[in-house]
């Protein structure tokens, strides 16, 4: 048994068997591994849930929002922790489709930008950190090239 787990600047614990205690990601991974605790999936990574995430993103131009880790948080948790999930291979399979319908959505308004007949412009807001690593070359490219032609020759 685990009574405490001492980290730079923080402690964990008392562990005791059968009573909940919230702990980062990371570490309940670790003590998954070890065979020391079960994890409790969070609200938003049920097959309901994700269901509902999907309709919406579906229906709306809007990106629903989700964690900023999303992606990296669901895929730890179906790789390290499937026997605490319930029904983890239909979460993981709502995922993708949620992950490919944003990206998807991504794509389709920055493609809107290029046409020069179109004065439209795109909303990002609720992107998570995968989505924000995706586009930030072509973002960047694109502040570029604006500051260059607004300046005089």
């Amino acid at each position: 048994m685990i009574t405490h787990v001492s980290v730079p600047l923080r402690q964990y614990g008392p562990f005791r068997p059968q009573i909940k205690v919230s702990v980062p990601l990371w570490l309940a991974l670790i003590l998954k591994k070890q065979g020391k605790c079960n994890i409790v999936a969070p609200k938003w990574l049920s097959s309901s849930s994700l269901r509902a995430v999907l309709e919406s993103e579906r229906g709306d131009e809007i990106f629903q929002a989700l964690p900023f880790h999303y992606v990296e948080i669901a895929t730890d948790l179906c790789k390290h922790s499937r026997g605490d999930l319930q029904d983890w291979s239909s979460i993981y399979d709502l995922m993708e489709n949620v992950r490919a319908v944003r990206h998807s959505k991504m794509h389709s308004g920055l493609r809107g930008l290029l046409d020069v007949h179109a004065l439209k412009g795109v909303k990002l807001s609720n992107l998570a950190s995968l989505e924000v690593s995706i586009i930030r070359k072509y973002m960047a490219s694109s502040l570029d090239h604006f500051y260059l032609s607004s300046q005089p020759p």
